[in-house]
């Protein structure tokens, strides 16, 4: 079972922060230190967590509790890239609706705005911006 770690805080704005214990897998994608730190705590007894997105350079530093690591038996590894086929997988995944991707989509935008996503994501007023070429009410059949 694969699960993204949703607790991600930017300021006072928190999104989705939902419980999800017992996972195989974990895969942090955002770029906060709560999130990689909380991220032991969605994993089963020998689960894996994915350290995908990195902490900004000079405040790249987290705390561990090491008896969670350690009686969890849990491993932490990461990853900084992807390949044509890992993006093959994540479209047809999302096409089959076997990943729910809405709790982390907080903006939706036409290309005729991707400044205002931009200066969102700048801001860290957003965790994801969807943006589309043919406008925002027209993305993904909505």
């Amino acid at each position: 079972m694969l699960c993204a770690v949703p607790v991600v805080s930017w300021g006072d704005r928190a999104f989705g922060a939902i419980t999800w214990h017992g996972h195989t897998y974990g895969v942090v994608c955002a770029p906060t230190r709560r999130a990689h730190e909380d991220s032991l705590k969605y994993v089963r007894k020998g689960g894996t967590v994915s350290l995908f997105a990195s902490l900004a350079k000079g405040s790249s530093e987290m705390t561990i509790d090491s008896r969670v690591l350690h009686y969890g038996e849990i491993r932490i590894v990461g990853s900084s890239d992807s390949r044509p086929e890992h993006v093959s997988k994540a479209v047809k995944l999302m096409s089959e609706k076997k990943v729910v991707l809405e709790p982390i989509i907080t903006h939706r935008l036409s290309l005729e705005n991707i400044l205002e996503g931009l200066g969102l994501m700048k801001n860290k007023q957003t965790l994801k911006v969807v943006v589309s070429p043919r406008g925002k009410d027209d993305m993904y059949g909505h």
